[in-house]
């Protein structure tokens, strides 16, 4: 490639610079991040049948060179890895994989090892962040059972509708503000009923959680994520035909295990109830609208964006959540209530910075990788419970968080990727610069 192009991609609006680690490519990312580039020699693959397109220092001219998949077919040709496949994949005699992306390869060949993942920042960044939002949901339990402790006049229902607010605010507002083809009108006229529906899925599923959280449990809140991460194995899957290795499952077997342990450390430590309670059932309700409301949306991340898929659930999900709390709560009030009200601010700012980075994790490593690392959150519970109550330390808690933790980490080392027809035709523009 002409060293006078500028090093970027727009694919489907997003942009893409040749510094940035890890680089976004078309629905996936490169688990070499921004070394994956070589400004000398590009291949691309398309959604088409035996067809790659070489760019090279001789192959430029005019002011952009522009590929529109919206004709081609949905079968893909992997681009080759090394030097030597060069001359047969010019021949289009190599073997079509079922994903709809664009990636770009080096030319030279690079081994892949367990050790050039775990030294890419794509990887750490993914635990970082999902430890923040087992912390934000450690966060969001408290401050249920503190507004439950100080008022009588606990309006469950009402509780997320700051949250819808502040995601309309901020995502809608950059959705309407889009130029393109995916502008808020395009989307509500074209899936206006589509995330009606997932809205109201994303409210329900937050009025379950909210709900077990102002009950007491036997099994503890690790309960919601290890309903919600087996069932959403099973359906991503079955529904999205999720292609989970070795590895996945590996990770995913020793996050469950760690997970029953938090359960055995409950009933050890009687942090719980005595017995299986009204608490425990709306955790296992809680734990399949999640796993619902999740699979739904890393679909719609994965092949749309999040960008639309957060302006959408904050716009229509403000209504759906008003008119709900409403109907359940009409005749009560917070007026006068000030500590109240100030407790359901702070609840729906921790709940907003989960929602935003709910999207983040789920691009990456889909629905089950995400409650597999919510199942942590248990451990951050209980350190909580006994700086308070100043009992015996459970060494059990630090085994069962280890577990999990070391079986996410195995989970996140490869990437999920969803089935082929899930995907949108996109054009790649590759402009030059001056």
């Amino acid at each position: 490639m002409p060293s006078t192009i500028r090093q970027y991609l727009l694919v489907d609006n997003k942009k893409c610079r040749r510094n940035s680690a890890p680089e976004y490519l078309g629905n996936y990312r490169s688990p070499y991040g921004s070394r994956i580039l070589d400004s000398r020699h590009y291949w691309l693959r398309a959604s088409t049948s035996d067809l790659s397109v070489l760019l090279d220092n001789q192959s430029e001219s005019g002011s952009s060179l522009e590929l529109d998949t919206s004709n081609l077919s949905r079968e893909l040709s992997p681009a080759p890895t090394t030097k030597d496949n060069l001359s047969e994949a010019s021949q289009g005699s190599y073997q079509s994989i079922p994903l709809i992306h664009f990636e770009i390869y080096r030319r030279r060949e690079e081994e892949y090892s367990v050790w050039n993942v775990l030294r890419s920042w794509s990887i750490w960044r993914i635990v970082f962040l999902s430890q923040i939002m087992a912390g934000c949901l450690t966060v969001m339990d408290y401050c249920n059972k503190y507004m439950k402790t100080k008022s009588h006049n606990v309006i469950v229902a009402g509780h997320c509708f700051a949250n819808y607010i502040f995601l309309s605010v901020l995502w809608t507002t950059r959705l309407a503000c889009r130029n393109d083809e995916r502008g808020i009108l395009e989307v509500l006229k074209l899936s206006g009923l589509r995330y009606v529906l997932l809205s109201v899925l994303h409210v329900e599923a937050n009025y379950f959680l909210l709900s077990s959280f102002q009950e007491d449990s036997y099994m503890g809140n690790q309960m919601i994520d290890l309903i919600a991460a087996s069932l959403s194995l099973v359906l991503a899957y079955v529904c999205l035909e999720v292609q989970f290795q070795l590895t996945h499952v590996n990770g995913f077997a020793l996050s469950i295990i760690g997970g029953i342990g938090f359960c055995v450390a409950n009933a050890v430590s009687k942090t719980g109830e005595d017995d299986i309670s009204w608490g425990d059932i709306l955790r296992i309700g809680s734990g399949i609208f999640l796993a619902l409301n999740n699979l739904a949306q890393e679909l719609i991340v994965k092949s749309i964006d999040s960008v639309e898929y957060l302006g959408m659930i904050g716009f229509l999900g403000s209504f759906i959540s008003g008119l709900q709390t409403i109907l359940l709560n009409g005749n009560k009030t917070l007026i006068g209530n000030s500590y109240y009200w100030t407790s359901v601010i702070s609840f729906s700012a921790v709940q907003f910075a989960f929602s935003c980075l709910a999207p983040l994790i789920l691009r990456d490593i889909g629905t089950t990788g995400l409650h597999l690392a919510l199942i942590s959150s248990e451990f951050y519970s209980y350190l909580i419970y006994w700086l308070n109550e100043k009992d015996e330390f459970q060494l059990l808690y630090i085994v069962s968080y280890a577990l999990v933790l070391l079986g996410f980490c195995l989970f996140v080392l490869k990437r999920t990727t969803i089935g082929t027809h899930y995907f949108f035709p996109v054009k790649v523009i590759i402009p030059k610069g001056s």
